[in-house]
């Protein structure tokens, strides 16, 4: 969905500037965009959801069984869209869509800043909570150290496999 709205957005040459179309693309670039953030907050942690199965999967396989089916795989994935829709919802508040008529009866819709785009706190604080921690810095730290922590388990069962093996008496006599 991240894609397809991207692509919609690519159509933008075919609107004369400051026509009435032009401010309808622009109002409908606003609020799917958005959506786009949704998506992308979605797929990141979709990924590490993914990620999590993967090291109990290996790590911890008599769990496995429990916590790695369809139907957890699901709710979990619905739980990760619903979060990110509503860490995402402040920025529907973020515009507002004005309609102005002129002399001639002639109407103009356009968007304008609200007050929650304008706060200082809400500027600040939002963008580097969700942004910054949310979005970037606790999946990539948890996306280490799960990948760092299957690694290592990989690379154990392999010195373990490649020891044991040597034990293996062969039937080459």
């Amino acid at each position: 969905m991240f894609l397809l709205i991207l692509a919609t957005h690519l159509t933008d040459h075919h609107f004369e500037p400051y026509s009435k179309h032009y401010y309808h693309f622009v109002i409908y670039v606003t609020f799917s965009a958005i959506f786009m953030q949704i998506f992308l907050l979605a797929s990141v942690w979709i990924t590490v959801m993914l990620a999590v199965e993967r090291f109990i999967g290996i790590c911890k396989p008599f769990l496995a069984s429990r916590c790695c089916t369809v139907n957890y795989s699901r709710i979990a994935i619905l739980a990760i869209y619903i979060l990110a829709i509503l860490c995402r919802s402040p920025n529907f508040w973020e515009n507002n869509i004005r309609t102005v008529s002129d002399y001639y009866n002639n109407t103009l819709t356009y968007i304008e800043s609200s007050a929650l785009s304008l706060d200082g706190h809400y500027i600040t604080w939002y963008p580097w909570i969700i942004d910054g921690v949310i979005t970037s810095m606790l999946p990539f730290l948890l996306l280490l150290l799960l990948n760092g922590r299957l690694i290592w388990e990989v690379r154990k069962s392999t010195k373990y496999l490649q020891r044991n093996q040597m034990l293996v008496p062969t039937d080459a006599s």
